[in-house]
């Protein structure tokens, strides 16, 4: 045996054969990276995709929402369609994922074809040019929705990640919060100080709205409603995270629960307060009777504080509901369902075309649903609906799956805000709100990312336990 020669790769040399050279020893092959993984970090799907959807929430939030790039989209949409690239680019030269596609991801394939349907129903029955320019965008919108679900329900790989994009999206909800608080206090519209270069306003950059003589505050959003529906969303999102058990329990975090408790009546919305109360029931449902008894303690004493905080503000919402049948904007709405309902019989299966009910050209229907039924038919209402229904109950899933009290909190927490989602839309036609509609299909993506998170760690406990046996 002849001693190893420096360099080469320890272990038993064998002898050449007499006349032969030395032996050959077998070359060790640089290590490589394989394409999948590399796709994967340039994705963000390798360790979570926190920091990519971090970035989303400061375009969503921080830059105004009727600031756009051209008709493009907002700044945030169209970050959603990068998002949509990573994602596609992970999943083409990645390797499968052994769970495949989350039920919110297969229903939002299935809103995408129910969309191009009625995209080409558009354009067979030859609608006029601006409604199919509106068309145009909705399928921007649609992608831009998607490359939200579908990113964040697969780059967020464990339960801390959904923790940290919630909580940064409760944090960015909370500076909104205050922005309006600020807004209804001084009559000084902030956001109208931020002039970003190659932003132009599809909106007019006007100075607060007003109901009853008080300020109606959007912070960032487009409009007071969705300023109130978007904090409706967050507020079930604020509390779970506020209740987390020691020792992740923080009281900073109930500044932001305060904050949003104090800013959504400011807006004076129906739709934020009816999404909140949804949101609510649903809360009370799973929550232990001693917390449910504390919430019925303190809700009356808020209303009261509120009241003596805002002399006027209670009444004022309270009167938005008991005159709701003699409203003139009530009367409309109904006016303009009537109007809506003849057009869905011209086109009941795929619609007129998603985005081509143009205010402009036939009336304002502050009903998304309605709105969705006129123009994506009843195929893409159903998926809609069930896209949101799949989330509430990923949600649910989720919480049973596990008993770890955290999870259990977010869980119900996630499945609360989708419920305030699906009953706020009926008042307002959400889709045409970038903040709101976007934000909305964030959250539904973090409920497909809890479920599957959830079945893998059971998956995982089985294979355990049975390899054990």
């Amino acid at each position: 045996m002849t001693a190893p020669t420096a360099g080469r790769a320890a272990g038993p040399v064998i002898d050449a054969p007499p006349g032969t050279g030395p032996a050959t020893e077998p070359v060790t092959e640089p290590a490589t990276v394989p394409v999948s993984r590399v796709a994967h970090r340039i994705a963000g799907l390798d360790r979570g995709g926190v920091g990519v959807l971090t970035i989303y929430l400061v375009l969503l939030f921080v830059i105004p929402a009727r600031l756009a790039v051209g008709p493009a989209g907002t700044p945030a949409s169209l970050f959603g369609l990068v998002m949509l690239a990573l994602w596609t680019l992970g999943r083409l030269l990645g390797a499968p994922r052994a769970s495949g596609l989350a039920p919110v991801q297969r229903l939002g394939a299935a809103f995408l074809f129910a969309m191009l349907a009625s995209y080409v129903a558009a354009t067979l029955r030859a609608a006029p040019g601006g409604e199919i320019n509106a068309a145009d965008r909705f399928v921007l919108f649609t992608l831009s929705s998607l490359g939200v679900l579908t990113y964040s329900c697969d780059a967020l790989r464990d339960t801390d990640q959904v923790d940290r994009v919630v909580g940064r999206m409760v944090n960015f909800t909370a500076a909104l919060a205050v922005v309006g608080i600020f807004q209804f206090f001084t009559g000084f519209d902030i956001t109208t100080l931020l002039q970003i270069p190659g932003l132009t306003a599809t909106a007019p950059l006007e100075s607060l709205l007003e109901r009853d003589e008080f300020n109606r505050p959007s912070a960032t959003a487009t409009h007071p409603i969705e300023f109130a529906v978007v904090l409706a969303m967050a507020f079930p999102l604020a509390l779970a995270r506020a209740f987390y058990p020691a020792p992740r329990h923080d009281r900073r975090r109930w500044f932001a629960v305060l904050a949003i408790a104090v800013a959504l009546p400011m807006s004076l919305s129906r739709s934020g307060i009816v999404g909140l109360v949804v949101a609510g029931v649903v809360l009370l449902r799973g929550w232990p009777r001693s917390r449910v008894l504390r919430a019925l303690l303190i809700t009356p004493i808020f209303v009261v504080a509120m009241r003596l905080m805002v002399p006027g503000l209670i009444g004022t919402l309270r009167n938005l509901f008991t005159s709701i049948g003699s409203d003139s904007s009530t009367r409309s709405r109904t006016d303009a369902s009537n109007t809506a309902l003849n057009l869905f019989t011209d086109n009941p299966v795929f619609g007129r075309g998603m985005g081509t009910f143009l205010p402009s050209n036939y009336v304002i229907l502050d009903n998304q649903w309605l709105l969705t039924l006129v123009d994506m038919g009843a195929v893409g209402l159903a998926v809609i609906l069930s896209l949101f229904g799949a989330a509430f109950f990923s949600a649910r899933r989720a919480r049973d799956l596990t008993d770890d009290p955290r999870v259990r909190e977010l869980g119900l927490a996630l499945s609360a805000s989708v419920a305030a989602i699906v009953v706020a839309f009926a008042t307002f036609d959400a889709f045409s709100f970038p903040m709101a509609a976007e934000t909305a299909f964030l959250i539904v993506g973090c409920c497909g990312a809890v479920l599957r998170i959830q079945r893998e760690r059971a998956q995982d406990a089985g294979e355990k336990t049975t390899s054990t046996q």
